[in-house]
């Protein structure tokens, strides 16, 4: 089985990656209510687990680039998919545990 182009890979992760910034900077804000407290840590959780899968792939892969095991042409869709990740995080839980007015 032939190994795939990985400049083909890189621009189709750029993409989807790019696509995935455009939609969080663009869509539609919705905030929680700020006096239901069980929502807002539970969301702040998840946001938390979120930054934690996001790091648990990026950083294997980032070593693996710094120590020569990995091929650096996927420099750009990793970095733009950690940048990704936080941004869905945020959205997740915008201000953390505390109170927005």
């Amino acid at each position: 089985m032939p190994h795939p182009d990985p400049h083909h890979i890189s621009w189709l992760m750029v993409l989807i990656v790019s696509g995935l910034i455009a939609w969080h900077f663009f869509a539609d804000r919705r905030f929680i209510d700020p006096q239901d407290e069980d929502a807002r840590r539970r969301r702040y959780k998840i946001a938390w687990e979120v930054r934690g899968m996001v790091l648990a792939v990026f950083v294997p892969f980032a070593a693996g680039m710094l120590f020569g095991y990995t091929s650096t042409d996927y420099m750009v869709p990793l970095g733009l998919f950690l940048i990704a990740g936080l941004l869905v995080a945020e959205s997740i839980a915008p201000h953390g545990l505390r109170i927005h007015r």
